[in-house]
């Protein structure tokens, strides 16, 4: 079965589906076409069965919250029967993926032409076919961008461009499809990778270890392994698949932090701006500040704690969980991933946010999905103001 609703090639599903939205009658053999397209999933079907009456989407979008995870948009049931210690506000975002797209559609398309900021807080959805918001600047999502600084301190900008060859001397880095690609090779000196606020980059080191940076983050490391360990130091956010050398472990440098290891996956968080450092082991076994973690754990305020793998690598492979997350651990995310700056005007609200969103998504959709949060911000450029 095809999990997933729409492919890059889908110009013909597109075209049909906007007719649906603009009441359009379908030819026979467009109905045959989509007949057989809604079938393939049960979130197409879904999707179908939804998309006519838009309506009923734009109410089901004012209402995300209280929307299930699953596909067929079953009601989840809300939070109100947890009794945390200390009571926080939770709030659901929508997971089924056929009001994302329903949503993306009807933008697109304009049946749902804006939604708009001011200081009275955010408003309703409004329907204003053909007209686009004469207020909110949207952000696009980030994209494979770095920075290379070579030895030398040139500076090579980095993007998903292929077929390039990079020279470091006598040493030749591959770049491919948005990647680095190092060689073995007996010749060391430091290179730095360095991603912006919107940026993420993947590089293979010359040991074949594989580095995933997010965005605002760095790593400095050896053009070559050939002393009696492997080093490097690192700051932001990575993912790292370490390439397994028993003779020479592989030591991580973050800020006073120190994280080595054999042959692992893990995933280092150590963002300026976040409360703690963090290290996730997925597989393998590591050593954080001579604390010995195991699969499933994490390093976390300088204890041993439970760890929420999918959670924790959810950026990596291309969503927002902002499951048991604060509204301002939230902002944080989106500040670097759509390079805004936050400015809080009073109190940070005190939200507790459940739920998966998409990183591919404009920052007005991501937006859109807040909807209920009676929160009042305003956009003006590149800032969002919280109220």
């Amino acid at each position: 079965m095809n999990n997933s609703i729409f492919s890059s090639t889908d110009a013909r599903t597109f075209t049909i589906l906007k007719k649906i939205v603009n009441g359009e009658i379908l030819l026979p053999e467009e109905q045959a076409y989509l007949n057989e397209w809604q079938q393939s999933s049960p979130e197409r079907e879904l999707l179908i069965n939804e998309l006519g009456d838009t309506d009923h989407i734009i109410s089901a979008l004012s209402q995300l919250h209280e929307f299930g995870e699953n596909a067929e948009g079953r009601y989840d049931q809300f939070l109100s029967e947890i009794k945390p210690a200390i009571p926080v506000r939770r709030v659901h975002f929508l997971q089924a993926a056929w009001i994302r797209w329903a949503a993306v559609l009807l933008i697109s398309f304009g049946a749902a032409t804006y939604i708009y900021f001011n200081t009275s807080g955010y408003k309703k959805s409004e329907l204003a076919s053909g007209q686009s918001s004469p207020v909110f600047e949207d952000e696009f999502p980030g994209a494979d961008r770095a920075i290379l600084t070579l030895s030398d301190g040139r500076k090579v900008n980095l993007d998903s461009s292929t077929g390039n060859t990079i020279a470091e001397g006598e040493l030749s880095i591959g770049h491919n499809n948005g990647e680095l690609e190092y060689a073995a090779s007996e010749k060391m000196v430091f290179n730095t990778v360095t991603t912006p606020k919107g940026g993420q980059y993947k590089l293979s080191l010359a040991d074949g270890t594989k580095v995933w940076l997010n965005a605002a983050s760095s790593i400095t490391f050896p053009t070559s392994f050939n002393t009696s360990s492997r080093q490097i130091e690192l700051s932001g956010e990575a993912y790292l698949e370490i390439a397994k050398d028993k003779a020479k472990p592989f030591i991580i440098r973050s800020g006073n932090n120190q994280v080595e290891v054999l042959g692992t996956s893990l995933n280092i968080n150590n963002y300026k701006d976040e409360p703690a450092f963090k290290t996730t082991l997925i597989e393998g076994a590591i050593k954080v500040n001579n604390v010995i973690i195991k699969p499933g754990e994490a390093f976390e305020n300088g204890r041993t704690v439970k760890a929420d793998i999918a959670k924790d690598i959810a950026w990596k492979n291309g969503f927002f969980n902002f499951d048991n997350t604060s509204l301002a651990g939230m902002l944080r995310q989106l500040s670097r991933w759509y390079d805004i700056e936050i400015v809080y005007e009073g109190k940070i609200p005190d939200l507790t946010l459940e739920g998966r969103v998409p990183r591919d998504l404009k920052l007005s959709e991501v937006l859109l999905l807040l909807n209920n949060l009676e929160v009042k911000y305003e956009k003006k450029g590149k800032i969002l103001f919280i109220k």
